[in-house]
């Protein structure tokens, strides 16, 4: 592997072993840095990996056949792009159990046997290679060899009075409803002021009616607009723990301009860091770290209850709000051509489906494709594939009995979030290059446990937030291909209500309608 490495220009080839002579060993074939794990202290090796790497390395092999340590190189791969590459059987026949968030988070798990060669043509070409002396198996290096390794708005906004869209007055601005999320993390807050009938509501416990109270929205800081919210949409992510506006603006606000259409998204989008740079994945390194209930800057909060305690955001977007406040690094300016009532959907679902199939999978025209959960994402991921020219198409979901798929399915995805679902839609993939794209937030949080014998079979396992999109230039992208009628959004959308029946769409939502 590390000659490999070597000949593809890796500028950097960290090896680990218990032995410490592999070290002078792995020199000659490239290995320009070496970890003994036995001398990292109470640190772990994809800790130490991690800090000489800013991050992760981009590619991480398993040579050995411990699901310890496979769990290891995995750890060690970078966010938003890592891969790991399993070429170790497994001795003790221990499943690698996987944290399905950190998958999700755009790394890839494969594994193949023979190094996933064509014996008859590619042995001839590296035993050429061997002979022109582009390989070196022989020299040892000499002795002492070196290895290089726009302004602010000083008003608070006030929102009360509302139920469903209707708007009325309030210091000369228009307002129309309000539904905010307090805390996190499957505990949640919600308010809502109905007529003249204030009443303030805590869910400290899932399941409970959500209510709407008037709250305070504060202006916009310097990188932030303020927005106002003409139409949202809900996702499954809204249980388990976004949308469409106008703006203004505060200082060094540059992109966007007061009346622009806009989609405030949860995948941050800087353009300017090493990861919104490259093609490998859609992750932010600057902003795209722990999520924080809070502005990403400052990670302060911009809205407050009327008895001037602090509301927390959810997910960057809070888009449960008549008025919310982002940071131009999660907002993306769309045509204002769009139907607004469409314009939410591509914040999350529908960008998820469409990525994972287009950029994640990347679905070629002919192949076989099986769709685990037939939600929004789900059939979007369908949607995708028939762009694509998939010559079938099948769909697994409660609601009609399991297809058996011949010999496998080329791509499969798992769009629910069960860790015994994703087990399913990987071993429903086709052997040798059968590839699984993992959608779904465990909602248990059970980590992914996968038959590593099965995936040195050549089979794949990717996850990914946003279905791989780059907000900023694929969000405009899609709209595009909306309005030319290459996309068809039509049947995503069944149902809409005011936000005053906020509690009957998540009981649609709920009950998979």
């Amino acid at each position: 592997v590390a000659e490999g490495a070597r000949l593809r220009g890796a500028s950097k080839i960290i090896g680990v072993d218990l032995n410490q002579e592999k070290f002078e060993i792995g020199k000659k074939f490239g290995v320009s840095e070496f970890i003994n794990p036995t001398t990292c202290g109470e640190k772990k090796v994809s800790e130490v990996i991690k800090e000489i790497t800013d991050g992760g390395v981009d590619y991480s092999f398993e040579c050995i056949g411990l699901a310890s340590l496979m769990e290891e190189a995995f750890n060690s791969s970078r966010v938003n792009w890592g891969k790991t590459v399993i070429l170790g059987v497994e001795m003790h026949h221990t499943p690698l159990a996987i944290n399905t968030y950190f998958l999700l988070r755009g790394r890839t798990v494969t594994g193949c046997f023979f190094g996933g060669l064509k014996v008859k043509s590619d042995i001839p070409i590296l035993a050429q290679k061997c002979l022109h002396k582009d390989c070196q198996f022989n020299n040892h290096p000499k002795k002492g060899d070196k290895f290089d390794g726009t302004h602010d708005f000083d008003e608070t906004f006030k929102c009360k009075n509302v139920v469903d869209l209707t708007t009325v007055d309030v210091e000369g601005m228009e307002f129309e409803a309000i539904l905010f999320y307090k805390t996190y993390d499957r505990k949640v807050s919600f308010s809502v002021e109905m007529g003249s009938d204030k009443r303030h509501h805590h869910t400290e416990n899932p399941g409970e009616p959500l209510m709407i109270e008037e709250i305070e929205v504060e202006p916009p800081k310097a990188w932030e607009i303020r927005i106002k919210i003409l139409s949202t949409s809900l996702c499954h992510t809204d249980v388990t723990y976004w949308k469409m506006s106008t703006t203004c603006r505060g200082a060094y606000v540059e992109e966007f301009q007061e009346g622009d259409m806009v989609v405030p998204v949860f995948r941050p989008n800087c353009r300017e860091c090493r990861d919104c740079k490259s093609q490998k994945g859609n992750g932010c390194s600057i902003f795209g770290g722990e999520l924080v209930p809070a502005m990403p800057r400052d990670k302060t909060s911009r809205f407050k209850g009327m008895n001037g305690e602090t509301l927390y955001h959810f997910l960057s977007v809070s888009s449960f709000s008549q008025y919310t406040v982002g940071d131009v690094v999660n907002v993306v300016k769309i045509s204002p051509e769009f139907p607004i009532d469409k314009a939410c959907l591509l914040s999350c679902r529908i960008s998820t489906g469409i990525g994972a199939a287009w950029k994640v999978a990347d679905i070629e025209e002919g192949s076989t494709v099986a769709i685990f959960g037939l939600g929004t994402v789900g059939l979007a991921v369908a949607e995708g594939a028939r762009l694509r020219g998939s010559s079938k198409i099948i769909g697994v979901d409660l609601n009609q009995e399991k297809i058996e798929i011949d010999g496998g399915a080329d791509y499969c995805f798992e769009c629910i979030g069960l860790a015994s679902l994703m087990e399913d839609t990987f071993n429903s993939s086709r052997v040798n290059w059968g590839k699984t794209v993992i959608l779904g937030l465990e909602m248990h949080r059970t980590p992914l446990a996968i038959n590593t014998g099965l995936l040195l079979r050549g089979r794949t396992v990717i996850g990914c937030l946003s279905g791989g999109l780059k907000p900023k230039s694929d969000i405009p992208f899609l709209a595009q291909k909306c309005l030319h009628k290459e996309l068809n959004l039509d049947g995503f959308k069944n149902h809409e209500v005011g936000f005053g029946d906020i509690n009957k769409a998540f009981d649609l939502l709920l009950e998979g309608k």
